[in-house]
C-alpha cells in the first residue's frame, strides 16, 4: 500500500529534487487473499503541503475489499536522503 501511495505522490512532485519517505501507516484488514491471488490497491491524496502528503487507500481482491488504511509520507529534499544513505 505504501508503494502505490509513494508513486502517486511521486507523479506531483519533482522527484529530481525531493523524494518521500514514510512516515505512518494504519492498516485495517476486513477480509483476506488468498497465495496468488492478484490484490488491486487504490490511493488517494487526501492532503498535500511542502513537508507532508497524506493518503486514504483501499485494497481490493477479486471481488471484495479486504484492507483500508491511512498513510502520511515525508517529503524530503533528494539531497539531504543521499547523505542519510551513506
Amino acid at each position: 500500500m505504501e508503494i502505490t501511495a509513494a508513486k502517486l505522490i511521486n507523479t506531483i512532485l519533482n522527484t529530481n529534487d525531493r523524494l518521500t519517505v514514510g512516515e505512518h501507516v494504519d492498516i485495517h484488514h476486513t477480509g483476506m487473499a488468498r497465495l496468488g491471488e492478484t490484490v488491486t490497491v487504490t490511493a488517494t491524496l487526501t492532503e498535500h503541503d511542502k513537508k507532508h502528503a497524506r493518503f486514504t487507500l483501499e485494497a481490493h481482491n477479486s471481488d471484495k475489499l479486504i484492507a483500508t488504511a491511512e498513510h502520511q509520507r515525508t517529503i524530503i529534499p533528494r539531497k539531504l536522503l543521499e547523505r542519510m544513505m551513506r
